[in-house]
This record gives structure tokens, C-alpha cells and sequence, in this order.
């Protein structure tokens, strides 16, 4: 018979947010499409971070058409 051990409560861990702002998609579709009607359309996917008070950006390309949890779009 398997002992089952009592889980103890995580202790609590303490978050410091570096930056605030927004963040943005956006999408470059395939040569062919005008407009993206189904993810076999979208070419690139791309991250916009914009941290509040400041005038830069942060652009990051998400590639390989995958996501966390799926093994494609």
C-alpha cells in the first residue's frame, strides 16, 4: 500500500513587477492573403511590449507558428 504524504501550503513568494504597460499583436499574412481568415494565412506573429512611460518598444517575433500548450496554432 502507497503512503500518501500530506501536502504542505506553498510558502508565499514574493512578485516584483519590473515594468507596466501595454502589450501588442500583430501579424504579417502570407504573400498571397490581404487579410488573415485562418492561422494557415498568418506568415509571422509578432509581440509588441510598450512599457508605460517610456517612448521605446519592444518588438519580439514569435516563430515556428507554435504556442505554449499547443503543438501548433
Amino acid at each position: 500500500m502507497a503512503k500518501t504524504q500530506a501536502r504542505r501550503p506553498l510558502a508565499p513568494t514574493q512578485v516584483r513587477v519590473r515594468e507596466r504597460g501595454n502589450i501588442y499583436f500583430a501579424y504579417r499574412p502570407k504573400i498571397d492573403e490581404q487579410v488573415a481568415q485562418s492561422l494557415d494565412d498568418v506568415e509571422r506573429l509578432y509581440m509588441i511590449l510598450s512599457p508605460r512611460g517610456r517612448d521605446s518598444y519592444r518588438l519580439l517575433v514569435i516563430g515556428g507558428k507554435r504556442l505554449p500548450g499547443q503543438r501548433q496554432w
